[in-house]
């Protein structure tokens, strides 16, 4: 492995970050002007780029010499077992992260979002602003043509976010911060955690918000050399918006 310096790092973050708003910002609306309604064109504007990160994570072993299989994933991406410290590290980071961005910091981007300091475009589909949290079903009911016994909006969420942990995790935590590692230290975390905050530009009155969790992620992944504890952490984080989902088809919500 070559070290990764703050060059190359910002071009394996940045590269990313235009396919993703090229999906957030292009095709998403384009789907939505097919006919395709907005929580669909949502799964499909972000599922492409996810599954095109998948792919290219997997490739990226052929590149480095490393057939494609699961124990050069294993190796080369330090995917290992969890034992008790890395549960509690885990475990740690995910309530640290969570109490500060979706709590503490949650208030202070309100405030930054109430002022007209972080702009919200008008374009975005009503189910992602932050400005309709207060009544979620029902812009979910509209996004989706419905939630009642209508089983697509879950299993298409399952499936974008199998694609968004492992795409995402192998790609970041597997391909990038080993070698970011060898480049900067005990200072990756925070380096690599910053970049992938703003790796989330294409919501950009998130990244805020993002920032304390994406710390937390890089500081575990780094500190432990295992990619496994930003699965967990990752998977609980985004796995959350699954239970409204569940709940409204349901009928319980």
């Amino acid at each position: 492995m070559k070290p990764m310096k703050l060059g190359e790092s910002l071009l394996y973050f940045g590269i990313p970050a235009l396919v993703f708003v090229f999906g957030f910002w292009v095709l998403m609306p384009w789907f939505i002007g097919l006919g395709i309604l907005p929580y669909y064109a949502y799964m499909l504007g972000l599922g492409i780029p996810l599954i095109i990160m998948f792919v290219a994570s997997l490739y990226w072993l052929k590149l480095e010499g490393y057939p494609i299989n699961w124990n050069s994933i294993q190796e080369r991406y330090r995917v290992k077992k969890m034992d008790r410290q890395a549960w509690i590290w885990s475990i740690v980071a995910l309530l640290l992260g969570s109490v500060l961005g979706f709590g503490l910091i949650s208030v202070f981007s309100g405030w930054l979002l109430a002022k007209g300091i972080i702009p919200i475009p008008a374009s975005i589909p009503a189910f992602m602003s932050p400005e309709t949290l207060s009544d979620p079903m029902t812009v979910y009911n509209e996004a989706t043509g419905g939630l009642r016994g209508n089983w697509l909006p879950f299993i298409g969420m399952a499936v974008l976010l199998f694609f968004n942990i492992a795409g995402e995790e192998l790609w970041w935590r597997g391909v990038v911060l080993p070698r970011q590692e060898l480049a900067f230290g005990k200072s990756t975390w925070v380096i690599h955690g910053i970049m992938w905050a703003f790796f989330h530009i294409f919501k950009w009155w998130d990244v805020l918000n993002l920032l304390p969790i994406t710390l937390s992620i890089a500081f575990v992944s780094n500190r432990l050399k295992n990619t496994t504890t930003g699965i967990f952490i990752h998977g609980v984080t985004n796995g959350i918006a699954l239970i409204p989902l569940l709940l409204g088809v349901l009928g319980i919500m």
